[in-house]
């Protein structure tokens, strides 16, 4: 048993970590320097997820609002 997850988790990182940690993210957007980069200068792990919306940024801004702790249902 302990040899199947030892396993799993080999798969995974080899194979299912690279993609999951840069889903929908540019090269551009992960060479990028983020607002907390400075926090932690050599990171264990880097993981940017990005999700591209096209409309103007007017159009998205009040949903983003609502997003957060007590906020938009949560």
């Amino acid at each position: 048993m302990l040899c199947l997850f030892v396993a799993a988790a080999v798969l995974f990182y080899a194979g299912a970590q690279p993609q999951i940690s840069r889903w929908g993210s540019t090269e551009r957007e992960r060479s990028a320097a983020w607002p907390g980069d400075d926090l932690i200068a050599d990171p264990g792990f880097v993981w940017t997820n990005a999700v591209t919306i096209d409309r103007r940024a007017a159009e998205v801004w009040p949903w983003v609002l609502q997003l957060g702790q007590g906020r938009g249902g949560l």
